[in-house]
């Protein structure tokens, strides 16, 4: 992550480091990762705003699923489009329960989608596991994202 902070990641470096990421994570616990890339970007690359910022909804959304799951296995998908990116995480666990309280993972996931341009969209349903599928508007790096993103 360290990589991501310095600089301008290329798109390649970023999806390198939410494979090492994930990996890394998920294999403690026991899950399996699978992780697909489709299409082309258009851009080289996120700019570092947004690069963090999606590193940062990958992290929590895989935290949730080893703290609450029960999952077995996570099946991440980027998939570039000419006018956005669709980040989508998909796990074979429990789902939310029907009461569920918010807490502040969502909350910041949601944020953090927004800052992009984007939203959180969940697909939740019994022995469906939880989808966690973010649409994001592609913008160029030059274009607005000098703005500092969220911490945490």
């Amino acid at each position: 992550m360290n990589s991501l902070e310095s600089r301008d990641p290329t798109w390649a470096e970023l999806i390198v480091e939410l494979r090492r990421y994930g990996v890394m994570l998920l294999e403690e616990h026991g899950i399996d990762l699978a992780l697909e890339v489709r299409g082309e970007p258009a851009e080289p690359g996120p700019g570092l705003f947004a690069g963090l910022s999606l590193f940062r909804i990958y992290r929590e959304a895989l935290t949730n699923v080893t703290r609450h799951a029960g999952a077995s296995a996570v099946a991440v998908r980027l998939a570039f489009a000419p006018d956005r990116l669709d980040l989508e995480i998909a796990d074979d666990g429990r789902g939310l329960p029907a009461a569920v309280v918010p807490g502040r993972g969502l909350g910041n996931m949601r944020h953090r989608a927004a800052e992009l341009g984007g939203r959180l969209d969940l697909a939740n349903g019994p022995g469906l596991g939880l989808t966690f599928a973010f649409p994001i508007p592609m913008v160029s790096p030059d274009e607005g994202m000098d703005a500092a993103p969220a911490t945490g």
